[in-house]
Order: structure tokens, then C-alpha cells, then sequence
């Protein structure tokens, strides 16, 4: 039995392949001209979020409630503390009106990966500010953060 070079690629699904080929390329011909066995696995990164992210998001948010409402007063809710988490890592939108332009926040419903993985460190770096007891994450979702 011949050992196998198991030659692992990185790719966004379907996005563009024809840069994913320059890319690949190379790394086969190099293992061709060798004539070394190899085998090619492709691994595609998912851009959106997950449920279990989410749920971490909430947890999280739950937390710290209590310590905002404290601090901040007038964050009486989840949604109040959500907000609140949105505006503090940027995830607003500019929307104009006939007063001018003012600053909303976006719905988690259209947030990617990478911009709840922002809220969820903004949450934990909160929870550990106000030293905040159990607010470590799961093994599962330390697993998403990577």
C-alpha cells in the first residue's frame, strides 16, 4: 500500500472558481511532475452564521443584560442589550430621512460569520469587564470561533 499525499484545499462554495483553480493548479502539477500519489479534498468555509452561534449570541446577550441595565439604564430587554452590542461593533446601516441620515441597526437575519463572531467578542470581552461567572463558551462553540 502506497502511501497517499492528501492535498487539502480551503474554498468558498461555488463563489469563483476560476480563482480557486489558480490556486490549485500549481500544487497539482508540482505532484504530477513528481508522480506522487497524492489525493485532493476539498473543505468549503461557510460565510454564514449558524444556529449554534446565534444561540451563543443570545446566551451571551442574557448575561449580560443585568450588568447593562446597571450600567447603562435604559436597557431594560434582550433586544434593548442587542442593540446596544450591534452599535458597539458597527453593525448599523445609514439610513436617510428627511431629518437626515441616521444610524440603524441590522437584523442578525442577514449577519454573516464573521459579524457575529465580532458580536460574540465584543460579549465575551463584556462578560469578562464585569466579571461575569459561567459566561465561558461550550466546547462547541469554542469550536466555532476557529
Amino acid at each position: 500500500m502506497t502511501d497517499k499525499t492528501i492535498l487539502s484545499f480551503l474554498t468558498k462554495p461555488l463563489n469563483n472558481w476560476g480563482l480557486e483553480q489558480t490556486k490549485v493548479i500549481p500544487t497539482l502539477l508540482r505532484y504530477m511532475a513528481a508522480k506522487k500519489p497524492f489525493e485532493i479534498v476539498f473543505r468549503f468555509i461557510s460565510e454564514s452564521k449558524t444556529d449554534k452561534q446565534l444561540r451563543s449570541y443570545w446566551r451571551l446577550v442574557g448575561l449580560v443584560l443585568p450588568y447593562l441595565k446597571e450600567s447603562c439604564g435604559n436597557i431594560d430587554d434582550k433586544d434593548e442589550a442587542s442593540s446596544f452590542i450591534k452599535a458597539q461593533c458597527g453593525y448599523c446601516k445609514e439610513v436617510k430621512t428627511k431629518n437626515g441620515l441616521v444610524m440603524i441597526n441590522r437584523s442578525l437575519k442577514v449577519a454573516n460569520k464573521k459579524e457575529i463572531m465580532v458580536m460574540i467578542d465584543k460579549l465575551l470581552f463584556i462578560c469578562e469587564f464585569y466579571d461575569i461567572k459561567d459566561y465561558e463558551l461550550t466546547k462547541q462553540e469554542k469550536e466555532l470561533l476557529t
